[in-house]
């Protein structure tokens, strides 16, 4: 409950996020902070968002939520990042062909991460 306590906006909490992000991370579009609130772990299981376009493709305009939620509720935090590879070998695609080392799995041959948590607040 802390962030809804502060009274924390999706700004500050995005910065929170991008002061923790590694030295090879940027916190510019490539970043989705994705925050919702639900009832239940069921409802939460039910309602997880995907950046992803109908080609497969990463979506830098995904509308991401933040709502934090109150008391007793259960917070999914899920973050996207669209890592541009830096090297692209010929001859050294991965299984599906695409050139470059064989760690993109989207479609231009970045590399979608995705980390999230589900926790459910206190009853403050």
């Amino acid at each position: 409950g802390k962030v809804q306590t502060l009274h924390m906006t999706a700004g500050q909490f995005r910065q929170k996020v991008c002061n923790s992000l590694p030295a090879f991370m940027t916190c510019d579009k490539s970043l989705i902070v994705d925050v919702r609130s639900h009832p239940t772990f069921a409802e939460a299981a039910a309602d997880l968002p995907s950046p992803l376009a109908a080609d497969g493709s990463f979506n830098a305009g995904f509308q991401a939520a933040f709502t934090p939620g109150g008391p007793s509720q259960v917070v999914v935090v899920t973050l996207f990042y669209d890592w541009r590879l830096f090297i692209g070998l010929p001859g050294l695609g991965d299984f599906t062909g695409k050139l470059g080392l064989g760690v993109g799995n989207m479609p231009d041959g970045s590399r979608l991460i995705t980390a999230g948590f589900a926790s459910k607040t206190e009853p403050y």
